[in-house]
């Protein structure tokens, strides 16, 4: 008996990988990342370049040498009044349905609305300029969704609330607003700005008093009968900030975890992991090449920390100043470039199952690395389910359990579960255990029983990561129900992801493609399909025990759309009959696993050099 692939086969059906799309029967078997040369990860940027390191030295030279002046300036984009008017502009730009609802903040019918952020710059910034004009009283921040997306988030301003509810009138509120926006770096910011000129002097005592009351930044003057809002002094002598700088460069790196390879980064550089900014994260075993955008670090600092760099497995080059950070998911995914060894059959059945998901693609599963270790008994997506189902005292004790292969603190995590002994178990357990750390720091706070709030302490997008995991498995075994139940045809009550990223049901689908119907990653706000799907969503729910109706804020997941099938695109491959290797090179979008179109292609997953 093959333990290993035993192994594996239980941890599919645990996990919810069970089926495939493609129409070729036979499979083979093959071994990959014997080194890491053999699986090959290149980001893909927006525009289609596949990111590469020719030279590590290419541009350091020439930008460290750079003027001050080119390194270190603020982008202005000018945007005009579009000639149909910024309203006109909205409606257009947003929909009309939108609009309406940016007017339910102002007028506090609902607290807020999430917009998706537009790829480039000016149309961002265009966008931001036109909600300013229409509605002065509404708040517009970055903010991201669960998977990292960026999304402008609209609320109303507290200021704009502060001084309505004080009894201003609302016209008087967007006066202020507008004003404030316009910044005291503007050209008339000295001239103020005039409130209604028909107050009764009860009337301008109110708006003097509101105004000193609401905001530092401002003051206000009686001129003839009427009030004037003025920035204070203060305000308008206060120098600009020292800008921010944003370092682009092409990041090699060779056998070194995606986060590993962060805080070496941060440790040669000087610094934080939070300035760092990447459009996904690579696998470990691999060599992967990607874009990596630094906030402060210069290029002199780069250039003498690029021995110690090397020695970890990290190669920087390609230096370049940009306007802003990268988000995740700003790619059109990776290029693969593989070697599977030791294939067990000939070029012809090779042959047909490449052809096999050329044509019909694979399941869109998330694979291993996201679930959680095959090797180990308690998985991310285990701690991920407790914590879906508010079982706080069994997700702590989860994570105190085997979580990694090899694990040199396991008898520290043991002790503390049969002892309860929080501050052995912090002496025990070195700084690298960042969540277990954070949970017995926080019952040591809050008390050795009060388990929810000890495992509030872990990093956000520590914990996050945790229900990402769990999500993940549910969509594995929706997506399996769908292709036992529908197979790889759109039937009616389907979802569709169209180009504006906005989702619909099915009612046509001879009209549809099937590579654009979408799964929910289940979550408060996701749609499920209309037909038998959602019943088993909901059925499935119920019955592992979770209820996302009663997720509080901390503990919730908004929930996203994935699709359904992937098909790789710019597929090549090659065989090689003296050593029985295969060659193959593809493209996957972002989020998509390489080791699952490879089990689609093989009928079963390869093996690893972790199997041997």
């Amino acid at each position: 008996m093959d333990v290993a692939r035993d192994g594996v086969r239980d941890f599919d059906a645990d996990a919810g990988i069970s089926c495939f799309s493609s129409k070729h029967e036979v499979g083979f078997t093959g071994r990959i990342k014997e080194r890491p040369e053999d699986f090959q990860v290149q980001e893909v940027t927006l525009d289609g370049t596949v990111v590469d390191l020719v030279d590590p030295n290419d541009a350091i030279d020439e930008v460290a040498a750079a003027p001050t002046s080119t390194k270190k300036t603020s982008v202005t984009i000018e945007v005009s009044e579009p000639e149909e008017g910024w309203k006109s502009f909205l409606n257009a730009a947003l929909g009309q349905a939108t609009v309406e609802s940016i007017d339910q903040i102002v007028h506090e019918t609902i607290p807020s609305i999430e917009l998706p952020t537009p790829e480039d710059l000016k149309d961002k910034v265009k966008l931001l300029k036109a909600i300013q004009h229409c509605f002065p009283g509404v708040e517009s921040k970055n903010a991201k969704d669960d998977y990292g997306k960026s999304l402008i988030k609209l609320s109303l301003d507290p200021l704009f609330l502060k001084l309505r509810k004080g009894g201003l009138p609302e016209e008087d509120c967007n006066r202020i607003l507008k004003f404030l926006l316009q910044g005291p770096f503007s050209a008339n910011a000295e001239d103020g700005v005039a409130l209604s000129d028909d107050m009764t002097k009860e009337q301008r005592t109110l708006a003097h008093r509101l105004v000193a009351s609401s905001s530092s930044c401002l003051v206000t003057k009686t001129v003839g009968n009427n009030v004037h809002v003025f920035f204070s002094p203060k305000t308008l002598q206060r120098r600009k900030r020292k800008l921010d700088t944003f370092l682009r460069c092409t990041l090699r790196k060779t056998n070194v975890d995606h986060f590993s390879a962060l805080d070496i980064l941060a440790r040669a550089l000087r610094a934080s992991v939070t300035d760092f900014s990447v459009a996904g994260t690579k696998d470990k075993r691999a060599i992967t090449t990607q874009h990596l955008v630094m906030k402060n670090v210069t290029p002199d600092t780069i250039q003498k920390a690029r021995p110690t760099l090397f020695a970890a497995g990290i190669e920087i080059g390609q230096l370049q100043f940009v306007e802003q950070p990268l988000s995740l998911g700003q790619s059109q995914g990776n290029r693969f470039t593989l070697r599977i060894r030791d294939i067990d059959v000939g070029r012809d059945v090779v042959a047909q199952a490449m052809t096999g998901v050329i044509e019909c693609g694979c399941i869109n599963y998330f694979g291993h690395q996201r679930v959680g270790d095959l090797s180990v008994p308690v998985r991310t997506y285990h701690i991920g389910l407790a914590l879906m189902q508010q079982k706080w005292e069994q997700a702590v004790r989860l994570l105190f359990s085997q979580t990694q292969v090899n694990d040199l603190n396991l008898e520290a995590k043991t002790i503390f579960l049969a002892t309860d002994n929080i501050q052995q178990a912090l002496k025990d357990l070195p700084e690298k255990c960042v969540n277990e750390r954070a949970v017995l720091m926080g019952l040591r706070r809050h008390g050795s029983t009060e388990f929810k709030k000890a495992l509030g302490q872990i990093p956000y997008h520590r914990r996050i990561m945790y229900l990402h995991a769990c999500q993940s498995v549910l969509f594995n075994r929706m997506a399996s129900l769908r292709m036992e139940a529908y197979g790889s045809k759109v039937v009616v009550g389907d979802l569709i992801l169209d180009k504006d990223n906005s989702v619909r049901v099915v009612e046509q689908p001879d009209d549809e493609d099937i590579f654009n119907v979408v799964l929910p990653l289940v979550g408060t706000k996701a749609q499920f399909p209309t037909h038998d799907m959602g019943i088993h969503y909901s059925e499935h729910l119920k019955e592992i025990g979770v209820d996302p109706s009663a997720w509080t804020q901390d503990w919730s997941v908004k929930g996203a759309y994935r699709r359904f099938l992937c098909r790789p695109t710019e597929l090549t491959w090659q065989f090689d009959e003296a050593t029985k290797v295969v060659s193959t090179s593809f493209q996957l979008p972002p989020g998509s696993f390489a080791t699952i179109l490879l089990r689609e292609i093989m009928k079963s997953h390869p093996k690893m050099s972790e199997d041997s």
